[in-house]
């Protein structure tokens, strides 16, 4: 088999041809990148510390992704388990997820087919909140024999865990580990994820194979190309690759793309539309008013009601939107409500029970180019800044693209929207 080198940072696709060969952008190219003065937004400057934080510990986390890939590779029934009640968040951004590994997906569900060279990716938003009761889960996993990749905090880490023999820490560069930094460390935990899938498939590819990577529902062709690897027993399927990938080469290009939603976030038009939004908050907050948030996206789950300025009543909709909007809104609520493309996904309607309650809302998604899955009617609207087929490295294998920011972005966007939202609040609270 002729095997070439694949470099990538950017490239077209010619009706599936990769005629290309570009500079890998190296990890201090990045580094320099990183934005180094302030934004005025905590929220902002904190995250871009620590994506470059994660430039600088690069060579970390491909270490950790090619021990993974070179264990699947020598055990082809190896499967990446990540268990969901206990990191939600995170579990949702990495199973089952456009651009994502088809292999990572929950213990229980495969539970039968379990090996003891099997992959354990774990995350801990926390350690003050949530670290000691999951202790339990890297410890199990250890026991069982598994390569055990934490994403988490070294500062902060309780005794308990220090003790334990964990593979590879992913720092996600936190102060303290305290729960006041859950916010963004549930992000950086996300983006040091997707930095580690990313090396994991290019380290793969230098094993001659490349792993399943799904294809987002929302481009065309995803349901022939998804059947391949959806089944239970094929997730961990491994694939013939003739293009080797170098690493740190995928890392980079998903570093670069964060770098560019940074920058994207701090535009006119996405400040001017989260100001509006933040002053509809605070208008419902002078007149006592109950501000609720609700989503259809990953990385938000059980994610809104946490580290919050101010009251919020987080509550969830998928697969229940006709109950879950009567139940939890009523008329004189303001909804916070995040979507991906439109208001609605493929599988259900939001919008319709959401509207029904009569309560003004607040929205975030990516426009449809279907106008009506969009809402003019929104009290305000705050664009997403990312864009189909919501996968950001190009890859030479399929589907093309791997790894989103979409997550990111939302998580970023709800957290400036209540940071905006609390000065100005209490800003108003301070006048004569």
């Amino acid at each position: 088999m002729i095997r070439t080198t694949f470099h990538t940072d950017t490239f077209a696709r010619f009706g599936g041809a990769l005629p290309f060969l570009v500079i890998v952008l190296s990890a201090g190219d990045v580094c320099a990148q990183q934005k180094s003065t302030s934004t005025g937004s905590e929220v902002l400057d904190e995250f871009a510390r620590r994506a470059a934080f994660s430039t600088r510990q690069l060579p970390h986390i491909i270490e950790a992704a090619s021990a993974a890939a070179q264990r699947s590779l020598a055990n082809p029934d190896a499967l990446i388990t990540a268990t969901y009640g206990k990191q939600a968040s995170f579990a949702e951004e990495m199973m089952n997820r456009s651009g994502g590994l088809a292999n990572c997906l929950d213990e229980w569900a495969r539970r039968k087919q379990a090996t003891a060279s099997d992959i354990f990716l774990f995350s801990v938003r926390a350690w003050e909140t949530d670290g000691i009761k999951n202790i339990s889960e890297i410890e199990n996993a250890i026991k069982r024999g598994w390569l055990v990749v934490l994403f988490a905090s070294r500062a902060g880490m309780p005794p308990e865990a220090e003790k334990l023999k964990i593979d590879y820490l992913i720092d996600n560069g936190a102060v303290s580990g305290s729960e006041e930094e859950g916010a963004v460390n549930c992000a950086a935990n996300a983006l040091n994820g997707w930095l580690w899938v990313c090396e994991f498939a290019a380290a793969m590819t230098r094993g001659g194979k490349h792993p399943g990577i799904l294809q987002s529902i929302l481009e065309e062709g995803h349901k022939d190309h998804n059947a391949q690897i959806q089944v239970l027993n094929q997730r961990n399927r491994q694939f013939d690759c003739e293009k080797t990938i170098e690493a740190g080469a995928l890392a980079s290009v998903y570093l670069k793309r964060v770098d560019k939603l940074l920058s994207d976030l701090q535009s006119d038009k996405t400040q001017q539309q989260l100001d509006r939004a933040a002053s509809l908050i605070v208008a419902q907050l002078e007149k006592g008013g109950r501000v609720c948030a609700t989503h259809a996206t990953h990385l938000l789950t059980q994610e809104m009601g946490r580290n919050t300025p101010f009251p919020v009543h987080e509550f969830n909709v998928i697969w229940r939107a006709k109950t879950a909007f009567p139940e939890n809104v009523k008329r004189d609520d303001l909804v916070l409500y995040f979507s991906f493309y439109g208001m609605n996904t493929p599988y259900e309607d939001y919008a319709t029970p959401l509207r029904q309650t009569g309560a003004k809302f607040i929205t975030c998604h990516l426009k449809d180019v279907n106008k009506s899955n969009n809402a003019p009617d929104a009290a305000a609207h705050i664009d997403a800044s990312w864009s189909l087929p919501d996968s950001e490295v190009p890859v030479p294998f399929a589907p093309g693209q791997m790894a989103p920011v979409s997550g990111l972005n939302q998580c970023l966007v709800y957290r400036l929207l209540l940071e905006k939202a609390a000065a100005r609040f209490k800003s108003l609270q301070k006048r004569p």
